[in-house]
């Protein structure tokens, strides 16, 4: 989980959120994320989600606050 940036995360949500593929769909997700992920990092992003969204939420609000 450690390995996964902020870029990754902030890739995976925005295909996520367009909603334009199925998340299972592991090929797809690589292919509209730019080429920023991984077989193994969409996973690791999927396995961890809830810990990473809040991870760089928390982030962006101390970035935001500084």
């Amino acid at each position: 989980m450690d390995n996964i940036s902020e870029e990754q995360f902030v890739a995976f949500e925005a295909v996520r959120e367009s909603g334009i593929t199925n998340m299972f769909d592991v090929p797809a997700v690589i292919e509209l994320a730019g080429g920023v992920l991984n077989k193994k990092e969409v996973h690791t992003i999927m396995d961890n989600y809830t810990d990473l969204k809040s991870k760089f939420e928390t982030k962006r609000v101390i970035d935001e606050a500084n």
